[in-house]
């Protein structure tokens, strides 16, 4: 099995295993997916050992550093975390989206929430659609003492990216998005829509 999807991963645990596997080590886990002809591997198991933690633990809504761990577990090979990784703004996004749908009324810590709206200042975003996230993200801009352009592009943003969110296929978006004359909005509704929507 190659690292894929999450839900994929979650949908064949579940399948084969039922809520079985929530409980077992790496070396069970192992041997249980083996008996069923699925090749395992390291990627593989630092993905079933980052949906173990939505399941069985807060943690990734209260430390940033568990949340960090799920991002990398859910969507990306081994990594040595001795180095200095930093998600993607889209990894973090689609963790977040997959959250939600494991627990709809977590609430996230702030903690977690203000290393959510540092990766997103760092990717060059001016406003996130994760609520706790984007009053980070706004006092990261203020403190900085952007000029009143900012807080105009951060409404068009907003506006803009319910607009798209509207919208029913990749298509679609693709004309919305050649559509938008202004590069800098363009360019952050693009990595709002790379990261957020989910079209066919």
């Amino acid at each position: 099995m190659q690292h894929r999807d999450p839900k994929a991963t979650l949908h064949t645990l579940v399948s084969f295993f039922g809520r079985d596997w929530l409980n077992w080590d790496n070396e069970t886990l192992k041997e249980e997916l083996e008996k069923k002809r699925i090749l395992v591997d390291d990627a593989l198991l630092d993905q079933v050992n980052a949906l173990k933690s939505l399941f069985l633990s807060d943690s990734p809504w209260l430390y940033a550093t568990n949340f960090n761990a799920v991002v990398y577990g859910l969507w990306f090979p081994p990594v040595d975390f001795e180095r200095d990784f930093s998600p993607t703004i889209t990894a973090i996004a689609r963790t977040l989206q997959f959250m939600e749908a494991v627990r709809p009324n977590q609430p996230f810590s702030s903690e977690v929430c203000a290393f959510i709206a540092y990766r997103a200042w760092e990717s060059g975003l001016v406003w996130f659609p994760f609520e706790c996230a984007d009053r980070f993200l706004a006092k990261i801009l203020k403190d900085q003492k952007h000029d009143e352009e900012i807080w105009k592009l951060r409404d068009r943003v907003k506006r803009e990216f319910e607009k798209m969110r509207e919208l029913k296929t990749l298509d679609e978006v693709r004309e919305f998005l050649e559509n938008v004359k202004d590069r800098t909005l363009q360019n952050q509704l693009y990595v709002l829509a790379q990261s957020f929507l989910d079209l066919a």
